[in-house]
C-alpha cells in the first residue's frame, strides 16, 4: 500500500488559523477497504460575526487520488438554520466521483462526534464545488462548550467508488448485470 504524507498550514482571511495534516492511501475498490483519512485542524474558530451562508473553506488537500475541501458556515448555512455550525465535504477535482465518507469533530480532550456518516451507495460529486455534509452539523453553543477556546480538528474518512465517466460506466453496468441475475435466479 503506497502513502503519502503532508502537512500544511496558513492564516485565512478572517484570521483563524487552519493546519492539515493528510494521511491517503491509494485508493482501490475492493469491498472492506479501509478508508483513508484527512484531518484540517482549526484554532480560534470564530463563534460570532458571520452571517448565514458565509464560510469558512480549508485549503484543498488531496485524499484517495481526489482534491477536496471542507466547508464550515458558522453562521448556518440559511438563515433559519443561524444557531447551527454546518460542515461539509467540497469536491475541487474534475468528475465525476463516488465516494463515501464520513465527519468527524475531535474535540481537544480527544473525544470524537460523530457528525456526517454517508450511506453504503456513497455520494456523487459531479463537478467543483459539488458538496455534501450536514447544515445543522451542531448548535454553535454546544460546539462551543467542547472547544471552549475554538481550537477542534475535522476528520474526514473516505473510500471512493468510482472516479471519471468510464469507471462509472463500467460500475453502472456492473450493478445491471448483478440485478438482472438476481432478478433471473426467483
Amino acid at each position: 500500500m503506497n502513502s503519502r504524507h503532508s502537512r500544511s498550514s496558513y492564516e485565512d482571511d478572517d484570521g483563524s488559523y487552519t493546519e492539515s495534516y493528510d494521511q491517503s492511501y491509494e485508493h482501490s475498490h475492493a469491498e472492506g477497504q479501509e478508508p483513508s483519512k484527512h484531518l484540517a485542524k482549526f484554532i480560534h474558530f470564530p463563534y460570532q460575526g458571520f452571517q448565514p451562508g458565509e464560510r469558512i473553506e480549508s485549503g484543498n488537500f488531496e485524499l484517495c487520488s481526489e482534491l477536496w475541501s471542507i466547508w464550515l458556515c458558522p453562521g448556518g448555512i440559511k438563515s433559519n438554520l443561524r444557531d447551527y455550525v454546518g460542515i461539509f465535504l467540497a469536491y475541487k477535482g474534475e468528475g465525476p466521483v463516488r465516494a463515501w465518507f464520513s465527519i468527524d469533530i475531535v474535540d481537544p480532550r480527544g473525544g470524537h462526534l460523530e457528525i456526517f456518516v454517508d450511506d453504503d451507495e456513497g455520494s456523487i460529486f459531479e463537478t467543483a464545488e459539488d458538496h455534501w455534509g450536514k447544515s445543522d452539523a451542531i448548535l454553535r453553543r454546544d460546539l462551543q462548550k467542547r472547544c471552549p477556546d475554538g481550537d477542534f480538528v475535522v476528520e474526514v474518512s473516505m473510500r471512493i467508488i468510482w472516479s471519471g465517466e468510464d469507471e462509472r460506466e463500467e460500475f453502472e453496468g456492473d450493478a445491471e448485470e448483478s440485478e438482472y441475475s438476481e432478478a433471473g435466479e426467483s
